[in-house]
C-alpha cells in the first residue's frame, strides 16, 4: 500500500463523517486499473496536489498504516485524529480535522449517523466489518441519492487512481 492508498483511506473516511468511517471498507485493494476520464485524471491531480502539500510528519505516519490488518488502521487513524485536532501536524490540519470531526457529521443523513455510532460501539475488532456493510449500503444507495453518489465518486477514484499510484 503506497502514501495515495492511504489518503483514500483519509478520503474516504470524511464521506462517512469523519477519517475513521469508511477507512477499512476502501482499504482494500482497488481493482484492475481502469482508463481515466479527463474527470478522473482531475481527480488523480488533485490527490497529488494534497500530498505534495501533505505535511511531513502526516505523510509518514500515514504511511507507517501500510500493510496494517483494518483493525491497526482503525487505531492508528484514531491516533492520527487525535494529533491532527490537537496541532500536532500544524494549523492547517488541524482546521480540516476540526472540520470532518465537528461539522461534516451534521450533514450526514441520520440513519447514517445512527450506523457509524453502533459500528463505533463495537470492539474495535468487529468495527472493519461493520463499516463494510455502511460502505455497502452507502453504494446501493441505503443512505439517500447524495450519499450513494459520493460513495461511488470514490470508488471510482480508487479504481481509477491507485492503481496508477501503485509503486
Amino acid at each position: 500500500m503506497t502514501i495515495r492508498t492511504t489518503l483514500l483511506t483519509a478520503t474516504a473516511g470524511v464521506l462517512a463523517t469523519a477519517v475513521l468511517t469508511l477507512a477499512p471498507a476502501l482499504a482494500a485493494p482497488a481493482s484492475a486499473a481502469t482508463t481515466a476520464s479527463a474527470a478522473s485524471g482531475y481527480t488523480c491531480a488533485v490527490a497529488d496536489f494534497v500530498l505534495d502539500r501533505m505535511p511531513d510528519r502526516l505523510r509518514h505516519d500515514l504511511e507507517a498504516l501500510a500493510g496494517k490488518t483494518p483493525t491497526e488502521k482503525l487505531v492508528g487513524l484514531r491516533k492520527i485524529r487525535r494529533v491532527a485536532l490537537k496541532g500536532g501536524y500544524g494549523p492547517r490540519a488541524r482546521r480540516w480535522a476540526e472540520h470532518r470531526v465537528h461539522k461534516v457529521p451534521s450533514r450526514l443523513p441520520a440513519d447514517l449517523r445512527k450506523d457509524v455510532a453502533a459500528a463505533r460501539a463495537l470492539p474495535v475488532d468487529q468495527q472493519a466489518a461493520a463499516y463494510q456493510e455502511i460502505w455497502q449500503k452507502a453504494l446501493a444507495g441505503g443512505y439517500g441519492e447524495n450519499v450513494q453518489k459520493a460513495a461511488k465518486a470514490v470508488q471510482t477514484w480508487a479504481q481509477t487512481c491507485l492503481p496508477a499510484h501503485a509503486s
